[in-house]
């Protein structure tokens, strides 16, 4: 056997044959199955599990701050047992920490976030994928079991036992999950399927994050039980774990982790001979370690032709832009439409039905049959490996942008709208945006090799997820601030941020991993033809 047929390049997948399927097993075997089949369970039911008690936490967290309020203030007028009574609740003084406590929550998710994303990087590099989303799921379990143990406990332990919730939920959100199935994707799909396979999966999350909305109200409304959500979602994640841990199989191979590990010994001992290894150095290196993965994000010189490639940095302000204007959105559009047009919760339901079932439709259906059809055309007639790779990046590039157009026409649709007919139009369109965020990650993962896509996804996600942070503060302050003269002002904004943060991809010139194309053309010769 040839050394060509073990040397991996930066277009093959981490893993080999895995990444078809078996048909000699028996049909329950994970070995039968893509990784993509297997790992979109787990995707599903971390949104659905998520999601599911979304609006009900909002009403424990009003509760919390109710009884903590009149237990510092008034203690005679808490109630011996149930709930803090509506009047209560409606106070000023307890509206105004309540809301204080809404926007802390906000804060606190973006900034578990960052820390979850940098630590995740390592921790799953060094031990695995499979580990990594197994301590995520059980921090999930955690948090949500915090929160239902403390509504059977005094006070005070009450208090603990929801700082560990809170503590647990900042560093296990959608947004985390989301992270650690895209690595699992880019781990074990082969880049010719990789755009439709994150398309996919992102797709059946969105489906989970549908059925949860509407199944999650309704239990709670019918039941009269807040309780009884919560169980059903930490049921879910229990399940999830189970999956995770005795059928998903490993997409990081002990091989690619080792190497990984000695490449980055070799960079902090590199750093460390030109910057000297006294103890300030060390310290600052210490300090700087949870923001290592936005290192990868420095631009690389050509070692043919001395440019700098600027392709990463494009991509972070990309996603910075995306997300600062996306992330609220739809929460502003709710929130406009319940202010100026009296919709009831019904309608917005409606509306949220509608953009999650168009969504599911996109991601499932329309990006891998449109990247299906349209690659042929990218494709030039006399191409060379080389030539497929960038026709198939242009085309991921192009979708994209598409997708965010999409999203502004929308965004702009909504705010000009006058009845519910023209807002059910905009919201379709906001739908047919939705292929933007798995069609991205995979021209990321495009920009480097197989190896470092862990950590360049790891420093994408924490820049977006600034953008995602900043979002409620900034286009809410402005919806607040026009929403009795122009309302419609938020809409125009969200709609040219997100023009801009389309036209910011016109700037990638660079082909994906420019660096060693050359030295993979032999090895996908006959991949693309």
């Amino acid at each position: 056997m040839s050394s060509s047929e073990h040397e991996t390049t930066e277009t093959s997948p981490l893993l080999g044959a895995q990444t078809h399927t078996d048909e000699n097993h028996a049909w329950y075997s994970p070995k039968r199955y893509p990784p993509a089949v297997l790992i979109t369970p787990v995707a599903l039911a971390f949104r659905l599990a998520s999601t599911l008690p979304s609006t009900t936490t909002i009403y424990i967290v009003q509760q919390v701050v109710c009884r903590q309020y009149y237990l510092a203030n008034d203690p005679d007028r808490i109630p011996p047992a149930g709930p803090m009574p509506d009047e209560l609740c409606d106070a000023p003084s307890v509206q105004k920490i309540f809301s204080a406590s809404m926007t802390v929550l906000t804060v606190l998710t973006g900034v578990g976030s960052l820390i979850a994303y940098s630590v995740l990087n390592h921790f799953t590099s060094r031990y695995g994928r499979k580990p990594g989303l197994l301590l995520t799921i059980g921090l999930q379990i955690l948090s949500v079991s915090s929160l239902i143990t403390s509504t059977y406990v005094p006070p005070m332990v009450e208090l603990a036992l929801l700082i560990l919730w809170i503590l647990a939920e900042c560093v296990s959100t959608l947004s985390v999950g989301a992270f650690l199935v895209n690595l699992y994707v880019v781990d074990s799909i082969s880049e010719t399927t990789r755009t439709a396979a994150l398309s996919s999966v992102y797709g059946w999350t969105v489906l989970g994050g549908a059925i949860s909305f509407s199944v999650g109200g309704t239990l709670t409304t019918r039941s009269h039980n807040v309780l009884l959500v919560f169980w059903l979602a930490v049921s879910i994640m229990i399940v999830n774990f189970l999956y995770v841990l005795f059928v998903l199989p490993e997409s990081f191979s002990e091989e690619k982790r080792l190497q990984l590990q000695k490449e980055r010994a070799e960079e902090r001992a590199k750093r460390l001979n030109q910057t000297g290894s006294n103890f300030v150095n060390r310290l600052q290196h210490a300090l700087a370690s949870p923001f290592e993965p936005l290192q990868a994000l420095k631009p690389t010189v050509d070692t043919k032709t001395g440019k700098r490639n600027w392709r990463l940095i494009v991509c972070a302000i990309h996603g910075f832009l995306a997300e600062f204007g996306t992330y609220s959105a739809v929460t502003n559009m709710i929130t406009y439409s319940t202010a100026v047009f009296n919709y009831k919760p019904a309608t917005t339901g409606y509306l949220l039905t509608v953009t999650s079932l168009v969504s599911v439709g996109v991601l499932t259906v329309l990006i891998p049959a449109v990247v299906h059809v349209l690659r042929p055309l990218y494709r030039r007639r006399q191409s060379t490996p080389r030539d497929n790779l960038v026709s198939r990046d242009r085309l991921d590039i192009h979708v994209t942008m598409g997708s965010l157009v999409f999203e502004a026409a929308s965004s702009i649709a909504y705010g000009q709208a006058t009845n519910l007919a023209g807002h059910v139009v905009a919201i379709v369109l906001w739908g047919f945006g939705a292929g933007r965020s798995p069609v991205f990650r995979s021209i990321v993962a495009a920009s480097v090799e197989p190896l470092k896509q862990g950590r360049t996804l790891a420093a994408i996600e924490m820049l977006s997820s600034i953008g995602s942070s900043l979002s409620p503060v900034m286009m809410g302050s402005i919806l607040t601030a026009t929403i009795s003269t122009t309302p419609s002002l938020v809409f125009w904004v969200n709609g040219i941020i997100l023009l801009i943060g389309s036209s910011v991809l016109f700037l990638i010139q660079e082909p994906p991993q420019f660096e060693t194309i050359e030295s993979s053309e032999g090895t996908r010769a006959g991949e693309d033809h």
